[in-house]
């Protein structure tokens, strides 16, 4: 991932040379090299070596002590985050789109849906980015963090797309009568997996539950997963890597999520609310 620098220690040797008369003693100094300013900031210090040549733990700590006993500066701290939603995705707005929409039903672009705060496994409760290296350890980027938690950061790129796919009018945080159903959910994975030193990927996986406004009735829940091979071993290609990743997740949600929103909203709509409503009316007038 992220290259890391390292110099030898101090060494010193001593000869001694004998005459009749005299002894000579001579002693030799090796100077530190210094680490470069500027060097790319690294990872903690329990994480494990990306170079091939050092493999242990600790790397980081002694490069680190050796900046500070060189006047270095401690890495700055970067920050990251996804990518916004391109404009009105062809496949939301295809799948259940103009041509196969119900005359009867109140436009798909008139809905307003209620998107609450997403909870976070304990694992990913931190804003600095995680990577895995196996199944069974994670670790993070000491230097390199997320721009928000990664609940509100996936909230975020959710709320983004629903309005930007033309399927709905508003996308609002609080309750409002307005709004048929409510989307809330959970982030179950959002790290960078390294399956070898030439393979890495990022990996997401939430889950979505679609409710009822009214009743709290379940109208539709999924577990949505993708993956993403990273561009560049670094944090910003894993942020690319996961914003591609997250674009395909809303392409499969979104026209599920606008389905459900409709029929609540036809169903608890009233009886002369919208086209719907006046279809009724005239139906009864010709009675």
């Amino acid at each position: 991932m992220t290259q890391r620098s390292s110099n030898s220690n101090p060494t010193s040797s001593t000869s001694t040379v004998a005459t009749n008369t005299t002894t000579t003693t001579t002693t030799a100094v090796a100077v530190p090299s210094m680490v470069a300013a500027g060097a790319p900031a690294a990872k903690a210090a329990a994480a494990p070596s990306r170079s091939p040549l050092l493999g242990l733990p600790g790397l980081i700590g002694l490069a680190g002590a050796v900046l500070a006993a060189c006047g270095g500066k401690v890495p700055e701290t970067r920050f990251y985050q996804l990518a916004v939603p391109s404009a009105a995705s062809a496949a939301a707005r295809d799948q259940g789109g103009a041509q196969g929409r119900d005359p009867g039903r109140e436009d798909a672009g008139d809905l307003v849906l209620v998107l609450e705060p997403l909870s976070v496994d304990d694992a990913y409760q931190d804003e600095r980015i995680v990577y895995r290296t196996s199944p069974y350890r994670l670790d993070y980027y000491q230097y390199h963090h997320w721009s928000a938690a990664p609940g509100t950061l996936i909230a975020d790129y959710l709320e983004q797309a629903l309005e930007r796919s033309g399927r709905f009018r508003a996308v609002v945080r609080e309750s409002s009568d307005a709004a048929p159903a409510v989307l809330s959910g959970r982030v179950i994975a959002l790290e960078e997996v390294d399956e070898s030193p030439t393979k890495w990927l990022g990996k997401v996986t939430i889950e979505l539950t679609l409710k009822d406004a009214q009743s709290g009735a379940v109208l539709w829940t999924d577990q949505l997963a993708e993956t993403e091979p990273l561009p560049a071993q670094t944090p910003e290609g894993l942020a690319r890597a996961l914003s591609a990743a997250m674009d395909r997740i809303a392409k499969r949600a979104i026209p599920e999520i606008a389905e459900r929103t409709q029929q609540a909203a036809a169903q608890g709509a009233p009886p002369e609310r919208g086209r719907a409503g006046a279809a009724r009316a005239a139906l009864r007038e010709r009675r």
